[in-house]
């Protein structure tokens, strides 16, 4: 797998920033391009991921700034949000839910990091249920 430049993303409201309901923070998003080879065809996709922060170190970036480190898939048989479990269940299409083997949803959000010791973490799966 190749991976482009992590780049900041535009926010159409205000440069790059975005502000969250907690006074003082907000957060940024980057994105970043996979080049990989699957079934002897180049495939091209981008991964986008949330960074958050305080708002006096985020309002220095710009939309087009390169960061350093990579955006990972972190996938999980556990929700990730208790709040609203919905929210990152991995969806196969409209009606199906992404399941390992033993029928468990799988959860997938994207993160970023500077560590270059971090790796995606997929669940093993194989079998695909539908909802009804």
């Amino acid at each position: 797998m190749q991976r482009g430049k992590c780049t900041v993303c535009s926010n159409p409201w205000s440069g790059a920033v975005y502000i969250d309901t907690d006074p003082g923070y907000g957060y940024i998003q980057v994105s970043q391009k996979y080049r990989e080879m699957q079934w002897g065809k180049m495939i091209v996709s981008t991964r986008i991921a949330v960074v958050p922060g305080r708002i006096e170190n985020l309002i220095y970036m710009a939309p087009g700034d390169e960061l350093p480190g990579n955006i990972y898939i972190k996938e999980s048989t556990t929700p990730v949000d208790y709040n609203s479990p919905e929210t990152y269940l991995l969806w196969k299409d409209t009606n199906t839910v992404e399941r390992t083997e033993k029928g468990e949803p799988i959860w997938q959000y994207t993160m970023y990091s500077v560590d270059v010791e971090e790796q995606d973490t997929i669940v093993p799966r194989t079998a695909v249920m539908t909802n009804s």
